[in-house]
């Protein structure tokens, strides 16, 4: 993992934040659940309905997004919001609404940002590099391989409004950008 030291794992125990990422691959999650402290994500309700798999989700409190219905997919984010600054829990989405089928990023969704701001929590931008060639799309088989995730600046949102959540994402995901490029993360 690299950019560890922008967040204190003793703070985050009690802290609450937005994780964002891109979506590359199955393996995202396990990386992410493998590096940092404890969080819940939202995922698309078909997963739920998976044998197995949706009970673990459900039981560890993962949420569910009716993806098919806008208005009940705005009800699970202002739900999901309520969670993060309620209960001090974060949460991790994967903003571009999907695993990215050409590996390259693609545009995001506002939902993160809605989060953030509505839980006027910090939005923390991860940008992992690997897991795609680890587990390819379509594929069942996985692969030996290096996976790296790098951790952004949080970039906080006290004093935001949903007015906001465009400029959000899109600073979010030009961090993102910037660390799969390589670049330090750095916030505007």
């Amino acid at each position: 993992m690299e950019g560890g030291d922008r967040i204190d794992p003793a703070e985050m125990e009690n802290a609450r934040c937005v994780f964002v990422s891109n979506h590359l691959s199955y393996m995202d999650t396990p990386v992410v659940f493998s590096c940092l402290p404890e969080f819940r994500f939202l995922a698309k309700k078909g997963l739920f309905q998976i044998p197995f798999l949706g009970w673990h989700l459900k039981t560890a409190g993962h949420i569910p997004v009716p993806r098919e219905d806008p208005r009940a997919s705005l009800k699970t984010l202002s739900r999901a919001a309520e969670l993060i600054a309620e209960r001090g829990t974060s949460l991790l989405i994967f903003s571009e609404g999907g695993r990215a089928m050409d590996g390259q990023l693609a545009d995001f969704k506002e939902g993160a940002a809605y989060l953030a701001i509505k839980a006027q929590a910090p939005l923390v931008p991860i940008a992992l590099v690997g897991t795609r060639e680890i587990l390819p799309m379509g594929s069942g088989v996985i692969h030996p391989g290096r996976v790296t995730l790098r951790l952004g600046r949080p970039i906080p949102t006290a004093g935001m409004t949903l007015r906001d959540r465009r400029e959000l994402t899109e600073s979010a995901r030009d961090q993102i950008a910037a660390m799969l490029a390589g670049e330090p993360a750095q916030s505007k």
